[in-house]
């Protein structure tokens, strides 16, 4: 019997054993992979003010002639102090503390202070992320910003020779656009200025200021001639033969008073008025679909004019009948009259 149960014994003890060395390689497992994650964490700590931040603000610093470059360059270094003095030191504290936590097999409330030093490091990556590309929009100006310059330019000199073709096209409103295109080539020299005295914040200004102005100036270049066309020769057409006809047929006696035509006619012509003016504001607001509406009611009228007519016709014919009953009517009563003393005896 002693000999059974030794077998038995034997292996619950190895077992036993096995499962202990698992556990001990478990955990010296955990244990590593912890450590291994606060050593990259350590690494991507000293990886955030890293060479690139560094050598594109030693470029920075080598253009600074304007005031607003160093303004903005002293904001930039009070960053990268605040990120080393603040953050850095106390997401080196929360490694250490977390290192601790490891060695006392605490890994629980290691892991948490691990994802809490990841969430830190996130944001801090995120927010030097977003100062080196602040401090390469000044770096990389004079390359990036004369290339959309160069862009710019043949736009501008497209639009010039447009208009010169088609000038005859803009005729009330020609002036503000020439001067438009002296600004804009003032612009561009003005360009040439501030690179020439390495004001690159001027310039970011400049260039953004000069693509939205050439941006609009084109669409007002391409919608301009349609609404010049209806509003000094198509809707101009439409009120004279709108006059000639209304006061032709009201001299033909045709109530037309209840359609308000000179009012409106009026109306219309103060907002022409007031649209090319405004075209040489280079406003062009809904200018297109209050002509196309204007254009619409005199189509509006005429149908109103042509139903007067027909209602007219239809007057007239009735007349006719009513005139033939009538003579017929008298025919019977004549006939009846001169067969009256016949009709008394």
């Amino acid at each position: 019997m002693k000999s059974g149960l030794i077998i038995p014994v034997i292996i619950f003890l190895c077992l036993f054993i096995l499962i202990i060395v698992i556990l001990i390689i478990l955990r010296s497992k955990r244990k590593n992979t912890l450590k291994k994650e606060i050593e990259d964490l350590d690494i991507e700590k000293n990886k955030i003010i890293d060479v690139p931040l560094l050598t594109e603000l030693s470029k920075v610093k080598e253009l600074v002639k304007t005031d607003d470059l160093k303004k903005k360059l002293a904001d930039w270094d009070n960053t990268i102090n605040e990120i080393k003095s603040d953050k850095i030191d106390v997401i080196t504290d929360l490694i250490s503390e977390a290192d601790y936590l490891i060695e006392k097999k605490e890994y629980q409330n290691a892991i948490k202070k691990i994802a809490y030093i990841e969430i830190m490091l996130n944001l801090l990556k995120k927010k030097t992320d977003n100062l080196l590309e602040e401090i390469k929009v000044i770096t990389n100006s004079e390359e990036r910003n004369r290339a959309i310059i160069t862009k710019l330019k043949v736009i501008y000199r497209e639009l010039e020779s447009k208009y010169e073709r088609t000038e005859k096209d803009y005729e009330p409103v020609k002036e503000s656009i020439e001067q438009k295109f002296v600004d804009l080539e003032k612009s561009f020299k003005k360009f040439e200025t501030l690179m020439d005295k390495n004001d690159y914040v001027s310039v970011e200004k400049l260039v953004i200021s000069l693509e939205e102005e050439l941006n609009k100036f084109k669409k007002f270049l391409e919608e301009t001639p349609d609404i010049i066309l209806m509003a000094t020769v198509l809707i101009p057409n439409k009120i004279e033969e709108t006059k000639t006809l209304y006061f032709r047929m009201q001299r033909d006696g045709y109530p037309l008073d209840y359609l308000n035509i000179e009012y409106n006619i009026k109306e219309i012509q103060n907002k022409i008025t007031e649209i090319i003016n405004n075209l040489k504001e280079f406003i062009l607001g809904d200018s297109e679909v209050e002509l196309k509406t204007m254009l619409e009611y005199f189509n509006a009228i005429y149908a109103s004019f042509d139903k007067e007519k027909e209602s007219k016709d239809v007057f007239r014919e009735d007349i006719k009948k009513l005139k033939k009953k009538i003579e017929n009517v008298n025919r019977v009563v004549y006939d009846v009259y001169i067969q009256m003393d016949d009709i008394k005896s």
